[in-house]
């Protein structure tokens, strides 16, 4: 069998999020089951384009990735009239199109190539359809929704959503789709646990602190305001509760976040690294 994984953006595009990583995650264990995995992507990085040679298929793990070049300016609508015109030409070397998210030129490409060619192909959403998600530019999603999205979805043979609650706030927007939970898939590394914890407490001082941890792009669709909140509870009960906030800062919200830790008192309690 071989599958084709049209997306957006893959990794090392780390910039750009989870997305790239869970992708390539599924990639992976298709291959490790005997299935062969080829992924048409862009260069994307956020502002940046991938230090990656583009439109030349490389091996990544046992997975045939192709970088497509993009349009800059297209923005997060990652437009890439070479990976369009692979996909025309191709498609019908493949059994099955995974098509990765939504909003963007590649998954309406891709949609529009598997109906043209007859190929079956199913959709991840990665949670682009929750309510939170929806609020970003509503009035822009509400309009893609109802000329394209609202097709593409209806005519995949699977949704693909990575958790029961996503599943329902599929069935709640009222679109008639087929639904199916897949967990993102999560390796475990073979690593020293306990010298890695025991090098990173010594190094902000927290030997003897709990902590708490929020691990993401700061931004305020990420709920930074909703886990200080929560922190400000748990601190009353738990003299050594102390938060790690990791990630990069994406729009205000950070500084509203220091801002924040400040107002309730939690300045020595809460840490950006």
């Amino acid at each position: 069998m071989r599958i084709l994984f049209v997306t957006p953006f893959y990794e090392p595009a780390w910039a750009l999020g989870g997305v790239a990583k869970s992708g390539a995650a599924w990639a992976r264990a298709l291959v490790a089951q005997g299935i062969e995995v080829e992924v048409f992507t862009t260069t994307a990085n956020a502002g940046q384009e991938l230090n990656i040679t583009p439109n030349v298929p490389i091996e990544r793990d046992g997975v045939k990735v192709t970088y497509f070049s993009r349009w800059r300016w297209s923005g997060n609508r990652f437009i890439s009239p070479s990976l369009a015109r692979s996909c025309a030409k191709r498609a019908t070397e493949f059994d099955y199109i995974h098509v990765v998210g939504l909003w963007t030129f590649p998954g309406w490409i891709a949609c529009l190539t598997a109906k043209r060619a007859k190929i079956p192909y199913v959709m991840s959403l990665h949670g682009m359809l929750m309510g939170w998600a929806l609020q970003r530019h509503q009035w822009r999603k509400a309009l893609f929704i109802r000329l394209l999205e609202q097709r593409h979805l209806s005519n995949a043979q699977a949704v693909i959503c990575s958790s029961s609650l996503e599943e329902r706030h599929l069935q709640h927007a009222g679109l008639s789709v087929n639904t199916v939970v897949i967990p993102n898939i999560v390796s475990v590394q073979n690593i020293a646990i306990d010298e890695s914890r025991n090098r990173f407490r010594k190094r902000y001082n927290l030997q003897n602190a709990d902590i708490f941890l929020f691990a993401g792009r700061v931004v305020e669709n990420k709920g930074i305001h909703l886990t200080i909140d929560a922190f400000s509870i748990a601190v009353k009960s738990n003299p050594k509760a102390h938060l790690v906030i990791v990630g990069p800062f994406e729009d205000d919200s950070g500084q509203i976040a220091r801002q924040q830790s400040k107002r309730l008192n939690l300045s020595d309690r809460v840490h950006f690294l």
